[in-house]
């Protein structure tokens, strides 16, 4: 267990302010993985970077270790020198553990896999008030609760195999398994209202800005206003 962190989910001050921050950051990572109203993949590497940040303020930049191998995958980061999965899913059944589709891995992945790293949880439903058994926000899953959990299941109870002739995107966590590890006495939680904001979040503005104060920088440049004066100075 890393205790720093786990002390975190029971500092009332860092509580109220992840619940009061996180959730603004989670819609603006959607709005820039957002094409054509759909949410890329890519939103799950967007949230991660914000919760390793998060780390860095709370935990101190020294303690977290973010340059890690990118095909490990139990380890995303490393804080206090010890492995942290790190895992943000809106349905608790499509928990992924390995992205890999070809059935060689896959099945040399469930044939040797052992938990090896505690695990970070960010569990989003937006705007959801429902009285559920499994409530939205972050958990904290230490490694012994991993191992537990892992022995009592077995193999081919804890992890989930893609189904032959479908495309699954990857090796995910049973929902059985998953009910487990979240509702575990041991494991560590923050309820999170996760509240859409009720500003319209633009996924290209923060480039737009930073490109805007570099242009501001080159005072001969010229400042296009419509297309016909972009088409007669290019």
């Amino acid at each position: 267990m890393i205790t720093p962190l786990k002390n975190l989910f029971y500092s009332q001050k860092h509580i109220e302010l992840i619940q009061n921050t996180l959730p603004d950051m989670f819609y603006q990572a959607e709005k820039e993985s957002e094409r054509r109203d759909t949410t890329g993949p890519e939103v799950g590497c967007v949230r991660e970077k914000q919760i390793v940040s998060m780390f860095q303020c709370f935990l101190g930049k020294a303690n977290v270790n973010e340059d890690i191998p990118a095909l490990d995958p139990q380890m995303d980061v490393e804080l206090f020198k010890k492995p942290l999965s790190i895992k943000t899913f809106t349905s608790y059944s499509q928990i992924k553990f390995s992205w890999t589709v070809d059935s060689i891995k896959v099945k040399e992945f469930i044939e040797n896999y052992v938990p090896e790293s505690d695990i970070f949880c960010a569990y989003i439903k937006w705007n959801d008030k429902t009285c559920r058994q499994i409530k939205p926000g972050l958990y904290y899953i230490p490694l012994e609760v991993a191992e537990s959990v892992f022995s009592e299941l077995g193999c081919d109870r804890y992890l989930k195999a893609p189904t032959v002739g479908t495309n699954p995107r990857g090796i995910a966590l049973s929902t059985e398994a998953s009910r487990h590890l979240l509702l575990n006495s041991n494991t560590h939680f923050i309820p999170i209202y996760w509240r859409r904001p009720v500003y319209a979040a633009d996924g290209y503005e923060r480039w737009y800005k930073i490109w805007n104060i570099n242009i501001s920088k080159q005072s001969k440049l010229p400042r296009y206003q419509n297309y016909q004066q972009c088409y007669m100075q290019i």
